[in-house]
């Protein structure tokens, strides 16, 4: 049986805004819940939390879409507090003063990027759900760990012997003591003493900023001043909760992919997905097909949401994952790139419920994602032709120099992955120590043109 960890954080945000004890639910063990899991579909365990929520008096918001607006400081909404910046700064009053929602997320960018992740674990995705409630200046520690604890109790009936509660446990270093009231909320709820765990600032103490908090206001010297106003946060990623509820060891073993998985396998005629990981998936196969399955998630969240693939910033990132799912589609399932776009209406079938925005753009997600495939194809095929030159003028030698990878992979647009896929076919090897060092070269020229620019600039206003 798994045990769950409950943590009861205190977070710091931007600038003076008030805020929080956050709550979060993560799985403390690899072992399933399997004698308590209540296989709630995952559709539900979303309906069940709002229902659970809007009896408790909180208005039920739509989630914002993914595409941030009037915030450059973002690529994509990555969190539920998003779409409440101004109230949290102060900047606008709420509408409501407790609410709940299931936010879109997407991380695949900035400081919150969780795409080099994917596929290689079972819980990070590049987009996912984060269910919250909130209250702005209305209830705090007392009430937010209360309904927590009778949410997950009574609601998704999970064993009150397999939560474990924590607190801030204090950090001299910055004049903080412990959390003591937290810890004695956890007692009077019932939860046993050596389920109450104290945990420091690494773990039990968020700052999403150089300055600033929600309980605290941390200065340009950082000291903590303690804020009129506070706000409360709580946060459970969907997927996550889901694999607890469903008694999986892996998000992907859940409903919310188990049918996408399928389809896939429907498509290419693949060996069936065998949920391994790490080194018992020795051709990749399996880390390929969750990859794929995320990565359908996120493109037809974010073309639904109104973003389309192009060259600079979010939509580029956008590109960027697109290009990556077309080619796992050919290097590793041996199918045509194309076939991404017939996973639209399995993750319509599993979202658009929830999010009728896919159902309605359904068709131009599709036509986006062929789309930009086949230009894509058309590039691959041009980098096919030049790394058969170059074999050509290697004259049958077994190595790939470092300076033709980088000119196939920098000039040419051909993936790294196709590029070693070419010459794997050839039995040559890269020189890919050599290819990572002329690579950081090149980015380190950006870095500094860039530095060089922003400072001219600078000088000049």
């Amino acid at each position: 049986m798994s045990s769950l960890l409950m943590q009861s954080r205190l977070i710091g945000l931007f600038s003076p805004c008030p805020r929080v004890a956050a709550l979060s639910l993560r799985p403390l063990t690899r072992r399933p819940l399997s004698t308590t899991a209540t296989h709630l579909p995952g559709g539900d365990v979303r309906r069940k939390f709002l229902q659970f929520f809007g009896s408790q008096q909180h208005a039920i918001v739509p989630s914002s879409s993914v595409v941030p607006r009037n915030d450059a400081s973002l690529l994509f909404v990555n969190a539920g507090m998003n779409q409440f910046k101004d109230v949290l700064l102060g900047k606008e009053e709420p509408v409501y003063t407790r609410l709940a929602n299931s936010q879109k997320c997407i991380r695949a960018g900035g400081k919150h990027n969780d795409l080099d992740e994917v596929g290689h674990d079972g819980r990070h995705h590049t987009y996912f759900e984060m269910l919250g409630n909130w209250s702005f200046g209305d209830y705090f520690q007392k009430e937010a760990c209360s309904l927590a604890y009778d949410l997950l109790t009574n609601v998704y009936k999970l064993p009150k012997d397999t939560l474990f509660m924590t607190y801030f446990g204090g950090e001299p270093e910055v004049g903080l003591g412990p959390d003591f009231e937290c810890r004695e909320i956890w007692r009077e709820i019932g939860i046993a003493e050596s389920h109450i765990i104290p945990l420091g600032m690494e773990e039990n103490f968020w700052a999403m900023g150089e300055e600033g908090p929600r309980v605290f206001n941390r200065t340009r010297r950082g000291i903590l001043e303690p804020l009129q106003k506070k706000h409360v946060d709580t946060g459970m990623g969907l997927e996550r909760l889901v694999a607890v509820l469903q008694g999986k060891t892996s998000n992907y073993d859940t409903d919310l992919f188990g049918p996408l998985l399928q389809r896939i396998q429907e498509l290419t005629n693949a060996p069936p997905y065998r949920s391994k990981f790490g080194q018992d998936d020795h051709e990749g196969l399996n880390t390929a097909y969750r990859i794929l399955a995320d990565h359908a998630r996120m493109l037809t969240v974010a073309i639904a949401d109104g973003m389309l693939p192009q060259e600079r910033g979010a939509p580029f990132v956008l590109r960027k994952i697109l290009r990556r799912a077309a080619l796992l589609f050919e290097t590793k399932f041996h199918a045509d790139p194309l076939l991404l776009a017939q996973l639209v209406p399995a993750v319509r079938k599993i979202l658009g419920e929830a999010y009728p925005e896919i159902s309605a753009h359904e068709a131009k997600i599709q036509a986006s994602i062929v789309e930009d495939v086949e230009n894509y194809k058309r590039t691959l095929d041009m980098g096919r032709k030049a790394f058969r030159d170059i074999c050509r003028k290697l004259e049958n030698k077994m190595a790939l120099p470092a300076e033709r990878v980088f000119h196939l992979y920098a000039n040419m647009g051909v993936p790294e992955e196709l590029i070693l896929s070419m010459a794997k076919e050839r039995n040559m090897r890269c020189d890919l120590k050599g290819f990572y060092e002329l690579l950081e070269g090149e980015r380190a020229k950006s870095r500094a043109g860039l530095a060089a620019t922003k400072a001219a600039a600078e000088s000049a206003a």
